[in-house]
């Protein structure tokens, strides 16, 4: 929240961005009377209707780490304020731009409803549900075709770090931690962006615009031809799209599975799929294509290829029911 004013009198003055127009100054502890700086849980007093508060309480507690105050000059933008040794200014709306004081990320659920609020006011982004314990996730990320994954590193029973690297085929994932030691080995995990807490909306909406970046990406194209080459152990390998029998995601390479032998290649499911002839070849689940021709059977959710289940994802039965209709 800090930064976006004019200028900061915290240890030496210094100049903001100058998005909202203030002054940064130090809380007036009374004399010490109030302890600097300000640790703990306060509540809030929410100011006016705001997106990122709907469906949270007035007077819900939300956890401060500070001790100098943002005093903006128009107070028409404060969405929330708290009382300690006086009113602090600890929230701000003004367009796009959504700050706080306070940490969302170590309120316990409310803090996640500011995150869930965040995501909402985020067009292109749809909120599949929130988890104070990363196991807790793992039904959903399962079962439904997850996009986008916001993780954290500190969490009851597993780290995120290891949560991540545990998932055998993860989302799209930004991190968010207040330590920023552990940047450089998430970035090995092929993380989407870093966000250090506390998170203005502007970064988060930054971070979430790599991720739309990335989907509108052109893809590779192939020849339309009844076969395609690969490059496997330095060697283009020619694969006729007949052969193939599923194609499975490995995180940044696929298994290509034919009846005579396997081919592991350095690309995506994704981009791989949207390559292949549609009329041939159709995605079942975030983690498998299947050629068409060489589904035996068809069991709930389960289609079966040379005897070998395999799983329908819930994105994509309506799309792979409406197929079959058609043959």
């Amino acid at each position: 929240l800090q930064m976006f004013g004019d200028v900061s009198y915290e240890e030496s003055e210094t100049k903001g961005l100058g998005w909202i127009p203030g002054k940064v100054t130090k809380i007036d502890n009374k004399n010490g009377k109030f302890k600097l700086p300000h640790i703990g849980w306060n509540e809030i007093e929410i100011a006016k209707e705001s997106k990122i508060f709907k469906g949270i309480q007035n007077k819900s507690h939300m956890y401060f780490v500070h001790s100098y105050e943002l005093v903006p000059e128009d107070k028409s933008i404060i969405s929330a304020t708290t009382n300690y040794s006086s009113k602090i200014v600890c929230c701000i709306e003004k367009d796009n731009l959504f700050e706080t004081q306070f940490h969302p990320e170590k309120s316990d659920k409310t803090g996640l409803k500011v995150i869930e609020n965040f995501i909402k006011k985020t067009d292109f982004l749809n909120c599949l549900g929130s988890y104070s314990n990363a196991n807790d996730s793992l039904e959903i990320i399962k079962k439904e075709e997850v996009d986008l994954m916001f993780l954290d590193i500190n969490m009851p029973f597993i780290d995120g770090i290891s949560f991540l690297k545990g998932l055998e085929n993860p989302p799209k994932t930004i991190i968010t931690s207040a330590h920023s030691e552990y940047a450089i080995e998430s970035y090995d995990l092929d993380v989407i962006d870093y966000l250090l807490k506390p998170i203005p909306f502007s970064r988060f909406e930054k971070a979430v615009n790599k991720v739309l970046k990335l989907e509108k990406e052109p893809k590779p194209k192939f020849p339309k031809l009844d076969f395609v080459f690969v490059r496997v152990n330095k060697l283009n390998v020619k694969i006729n799209y007949e052969d193939i029998l599923v194609v499975e995601s490995l995180k940044d390479y696929i298994k290509i599975v034919t009846k005579n032998k396997n081919f592991i290649v350095h690309t995506t499911l994704t981009s791989f799929t949207s390559a292949l002839p549609k009329s041939k070849f159709i995605r079942i689940h975030r983690s498998t294509t299947a050629a068409i021709n060489k589904i035996d059977v068809i069991d709930g959710s389960i289609a079966y290829i040379e005897k070998k289940p395999y799983k329908i994802g819930g994105i994509y039965r309506e799309a792979f029911k409406s197929l079959l209709v058609n043959f």
